[in-house]
C-alpha cells in the first residue's frame, strides 16, 4: 500500500534491502480517516519524529487503537481502517518471506500478528535510525552496507523492545572471530563488502552479527570499514615520494569516486586529502 497526498503525505523515500523494503514518510495532516489493505508483507510502522494524537483504528474488524507515542505491527493482508492526526516523520519496515524464513520463532510470531508497542526507543536505537534516515534522504548514492547494517540493527532492537527485554551484554564476538573479520576487511576494503560475507565468517545471522559487532567494537560494520579506509588513506597520503594521486587512492580504498572520497575524508578529519598530503 502506497501513501499519497490524500493521506497527508508530503515526502516519501524507500530503499530495498535484503530483508524487504525500508520507507521514510513525512506527513502533515489534521485528523483524517483512512482505509487500506496491508500488502503481502509483514510491516512495522514507527512514528520517528513529530507529534501524533491517539489513533482510532480497526484491523480486520478488531479494535486496535494506537495511543500517542506507540508503534504497530501489521500482518500481511490485514484490512486497516481508522482515524488519526500526525505531523512528522515515520518509518515503515516491510519484511519479506525470506526474512521470515531465516528468523527466530519469536520474530516470526511477532510479524504474523497485529499488535501495538511503545515507540519510546532508547538513545542507541534512535541514533541508528537517525543515521539511516539522514543517509537515505541526503545521500546522492545509497551505501548498501550502511543501509543493511542499520536496518538489521534497528530491527533487532525493535524486536527486543517488543519482547520487553533489554539487550544483553554477553553477545560480544569471540576474539578469534573478530580477528578473522577485521583481517578480511583489511584485505578486501578495496571493494564493496556485503554483510552476508561478514556474518558468514562469524557464523551468525546478519541481524545477530550486526548487533554483536557493534557491541564488541562500538562501531557498526559500515562505520568500522569507513574508519579503516580513512586511516589507511591518511597513511598513504603521508608517505614520502608517494606517486599515487588522490583518484588512485580513492579507488584503491573502495570509494566510488574522488568526490566521494574527499567528502568522507573531510567529514572524518576536518580537511581535504590534498591539504592533508601537504602537511
Amino acid at each position: 500500500m502506497k501513501f499519497t497526498k490524500e493521506h497527508g503525505l508530503v515526502y516519501s523515500k524507500e530503499v530495498n534491502w535484503s530483508g524487504g523494503i525500508f520507507e521514510i514518510n513525512q506527513f502533515e495532516h489534521d485528523e483524517k480517516s483512512y482505509e487500506f489493505i496491508n500488502p503481502a508483507a509483514s510491516t512495522i510502522m514507527i512514528p520517528w519524529r513529530g507529534v501524533s494524537k491517539s489513533s482510532k483504528r480497526k484491523v480486520d474488524g478488531r479494535e486496535l487503537p494506537i495511543p500517542s507515542g506507540f508503534a504497530s505491527v501489521i500482518s500481511p493482508g490485514a484490512k486497516v481502517t481508522g482515524l488519526s492526526a500526525f505531523t512528522g516523520c515515520s518509518f515503515r519496515l516491510s519484511y519479506s518471506d525470506k526474512f521470515l524464513m531465516q528468523s527466530q520463532s519469536f520474530v516470526k510470531t511477532t510479524l504474523s500478528s497485529n499488535i501495538v508497542f511503545p515507540a519510546n526507543l532508547d538513545m542507541v536505537t534512535k541514533s541508528i535510525g537517525d543515521e539511516l534516515m539522514n543517509h537515505v534522504t541526503q545521500s546522492e548514492q545509497i551505501d548498501s552496507l550502511l543501509v543493511e547494517g542499520a536496518i538489521n540493527l534497528l530491527s533487532a532492537r525493535i524486536f527486543q523492545k517488543i519482547r520487553g527485554h533489554e539487550l544483553q551484554s554477553g553477545v560480544e564476538l569471540p576474539k578469534e572471530k573478530l580477528k578473522k573479520i577485521t583481517e578480511f576487511i583489511e584485505a578486501e576494503m578495496h571493494r564493496n563488502i556485503g554483510l552476508e560475507e561478514l556474518s558468514g565468517i562469524a557464523g551468525l545471522s546478519v541481524s545477530h552479527f550486526c548487533l554483536a559487532f557493534r557491541i564488541t567494537t562500538k562501531f557498526s560494520p559500515h562505520q568500522y570499514l569507513l574508519k579503516r579506509r580513512i586511516e589507511t588513506a591518511k597513511y598513504l597520503l603521508s608517505l614520502p615520494r608517494n606517486n599515487s594521486n588522490i583518484v588512485d587512492i580513492a579507488l584503491q580504498l573502495g570509494f566510488n569516486s574522488q568526490s566521494h572520497f574527499t567528502r568522507a575524508f573531510k567529514t572524518a578529519t576536518g580537511t581535504t586529502p590534498s591539504k592533508f598530503s601537504r602537511i
